[in-house]
């Protein structure tokens, strides 16, 4: 949602966390995890913080 909301692609993105598109469409539909490190870089290339991104995973 908050990709979306920046206007960012998935392709995009990935660049940004320096994924290929495949691993961010698999983490969003929830069919890849990510560690921790993983889940800071995606909060840096949203502009937001790790609590933000699992408060919408977990609450």
């Amino acid at each position: 949602m908050i990709r979306e909301t920046l206007g960012l692609s998935q392709e995009d993105l990935a660049k940004r966390v320096g994924l290929k598109r495949v691993s961010v469409t698999n983490t969003e539909t929830g069919r890849q995890r990510l560690l921790l490190d993983g889940i800071e870089r995606y909060a840096t290339a949203l502009g937001t913080t790790p609590k933000h991104l699992l408060k919408g995973v977990w609450w």
